[in-house]
């Protein structure tokens, strides 16, 4: 995090009171931080851990590493975002999400693997340091995760509390940082009330009182902050407050940072950045002449001598110099004299050095390379392998160049392997960029259609918090909420063109206990406004008996909407549509129940009775697509039921849907 992105957290009175000037976010002295953390535990949080610890310029390297390999983590990129606020910000604001772990990934995922990479990098660029400079100090920086995490593990001690702990962390580092995000209302109430008298939060949302506690850590207020407004006395916070110390090292330990305490991160980013930029040109090679041709002048920006690339035609086969003109040098990877071989073998980085017990080969190759010595490097996750061997020289970061120089390989080589030809037939060129710019087009509905509904679900959110004392309101919240992470399901499955056209069934769910009348109920107040709005009286029929079936609530709820939505549409004034279901019914010597959705509208007409299971131009006109009785007919399928239905000119339609008490395909969860 940046001084410069950073915001000043305390007011001008607090920063007189304390002797405080602050200039980025959590900075106070090394003495100050000390002498507060050192009263719990005897010694400075960050002096008792510092050689296990990495800085903030390490996570930026482990980010770029990250995002260099082939088909990046998104969940891994995820958590080593949420080290780090000004990256974490600005993917935020590029994927137009809120803070939270589930809504990031999602949108991560959905990126294409080319658009990824120039995203990713991108963002790494708008943060890097220049060289020579850090962005936050290592007290800084940890003072800033201690407060993310204390938020969690106090979000998670309240166990009426509906918070999601890990997306209270993402909140509070972000807020902490001073980052505003206009799509998220939870953090902006954050930022908005954030230094105000304590006294006036006592009231206030949970996370908004956790926050002022965690706020509390920059002056020593913590515990008695945690007092006043969570009500946690001394013996109670000083276990939480070590508990978010120890989840601070586990979560940089298991990042994966090499903790070098001598690296130079910024150097070691500047040269990876580097290797990048003078790689790219690698990328467009459809030969491998022309791969050799390109390495030769891209090496010579990096090492004082160009590296020799020995390249293997075919898995197993044996290893040869790429563009070699001269006497071939061939090394089979099983042998056992061969250190090039041995190292081709482990994939470690390898030194070789002249010596008369150095295989000939091996010397050989150091003749082409007018050394003594030289570094071999196997470019990672290929097969048939490509690997470098570089002259090591005291003048250049031979070690890391080498390394990196041997990843940016990968991508170009692993092509030039698969057989990528620069010209293709014309028609699977059209088809393919066919297929391409659907894809472009449905990612970009997709996206555009999650940003409202992440929006609409955070406020949803918001009212849940208010009314969660009125059961009955929440439990209406409760099931838009669950109505809107259904959509943004269904919207998910139709980002991808598949290459070829068929039917698929849908992924197996949940299988539940479901109160058929009191899920009717829901559904069925779902649609009272729509069915309000085009003035069709909506009512209902249920027995006195209950009746409980096993079934995928998810599946049965979209085939009942489809149902009910084309009811309500059939119907003009006059009309009606009715709710209700059956129980004790036996079909196919399987007990179960009906639930029926009936009309009084103008019936189906006969062209569409005879083809109801097959997607077609709907009757109804406008933007429907027709499909809603496919899908309906093809998940009862799914749930071991049968969908039925009686229809005729002027007398409304009836469907009936048969759901078995227990399905054949799946047992309850």
């Amino acid at each position: 995090m940046t001084a410069a992105a950073a915001t000043t957290s305390l007011h001008g009175v607090r920063e007189a009171e304390h002797g405080l000037v602050t200039h980025s976010l959590c900075t106070v002295s090394a003495a100050g931080f000390k002498e507060r953390v050192g009263a719990h535990h005897g010694e400075s949080f960050c002096d008792a851990h510092r050689e296990a610890y990495v800085t903030p310029d390490a996570v930026i390297y482990r980010y770029l590493e990250l995002i260099s390999s082939a088909g990046a983590d998104t969940a891994a990129l995820g958590k080593l975002l949420s080290a780090d606020a000004d990256l974490l910000m600005r993917w935020l604001k590029l994927l137009e999400v809120p803070a939270s772990f589930a809504a990031l990934d999602d949108a991560l995922s959905r990126l294409e693997p080319e658009e990824f990479t120039g995203l990713a990098e991108a963002q790494a660029w708008s943060v890097l340091p220049i060289v020579g400079s850090a962005r936050l100090s290592l007290d800084q920086w940890m003072g800033v995760l201690r407060a993310a995490f204390l938020a969690e593990v106090l979000a998670e001690a309240d166990d009426a509390a509906s918070l999601d702990p890990t997306d209270v962390r993402l909140r509070t580092l972000l807020a902490i940082s001073g980052v505003q995000l206009t799509n998220d209302p939870l953090l902006a109430e954050l930022n908005d009330f954030r230094g105000i008298n304590p006294a006036l939060l006592e009231d206030a949302s949970l996370e908004l009182r956790i926050f002022a506690v965690v706020d509390g850590l920059e002056i020593g207020r913590e515990s008695e902050l945690a007092a006043q407004l969570l009500g946690l006395s001394e013996a109670q916070f000083q276990p939480l407050l070590e508990t978010a110390e120890a989840r601070v090292r586990r979560f940089v330990e298991d990042l994966e940072i090499n903790s070098d305490t001598g690296a130079d991160w910024a150097q070691l980013i500047w040269l990876r950045q580097q290797v990048s930029v003078v790689t790219a040109g690698l990328q467009g090679c459809r030969d491998w002449e022309t791969f050799a041709e390109t390495h030769t002048l891209v090496s010579r920006s990096l090492f004082d001598h160009v590296p020799l690339v020995l390249v293997q035609r075919e898995a197993g086969g044996p290893l040869e110099i790429l563009g070699d003109g001269g006497t071939a040098v061939s090394i089979h990877p099983n042998s056992t004299t061969s250190h090039v071989a041995a190292a081709t073998r482990s994939g470690e980085l390898t030194q070789i050095r002249e010596g008369a017990d150095l295989a000939v080969v091996d010397r050989q190759l150091l003749r082409r390379l007018a050394a003594d010595e030289a570094l071999v490097m196997r470019t990672p996750d290929m097969e048939p392998a490509v690997v470098l061997v570089a002259a090591a020289d005291e003048d250049i970061d031979s070690e890391n160049l080498t390394q990196l120089y041997a990843q940016a390989l990968a991508r170009p080589a692993s092509l030039l392997h698969a057989g990528v030809e620069a010209s293709q037939g014309a028609e699977d060129g059209q088809l393919e960029q066919f297929r391409s710019a659907e894809q472009k087009r449905l990612r970009e509905i997709v996206h555009e259609a999650n940003n409202p509904l992440s929006i609409v679900h955070n406020y949803l959110h918001i009212l849940q918090l208010r009314l969660q004392h009125e059961p009955e309101a929440a439990e209406q919240l409760a099931l838009i909420s669950s109505e809107l992470r259904r959509a943004a399901d269904v919207f998910a499955t139709a980002r991808e063109v598949p290459k070829q056209v068929q039917v698929k069934a849908t992924a197996p769910g949940e299988v539940s206990a479901i109160d058929v009348g009191h899920w009717l109920r829901q559904i069925t107040e779902l649609h009272s406004g729509y069915a309000a709005e085009r003035g069709v009286p909506l009512n209902t029929d249920f027995p006195e008996t209950a009746v409980t079936i096993h079934s995928q609530q998810d599946k049965l709820t979209q085939i009942l909407t489809n149902l009910l939505k084309n009811a309500l549409e059939a119907c003009v004034d006059g009309d009606d549509v009715t709710v209700g279901y059956r129980t004790g019914v036996y079909r196919n010597g399987r007990l179960g129940a009906e639930v029926v959705v009936a009309d009084s509208g103008p019936g189906l007409p006969e062209e569409v009775l005879a083809n109801l299971t097959v997607a077609k131009r709907s009757s109804k006109g406008g933007d429907h697509q027709g499909v809603g009785l496919q899908v309906a007919f093809a998940l009862a399928d799914e749930l071991d039921g049968a969908l039925d239905v009686r229809t005729g000119a002027g007398q409304g339609t009836t469907f009936t849907l048969f759901a078995p008490i227990d399905p054949l395909t799946a047992q309850p969860a």
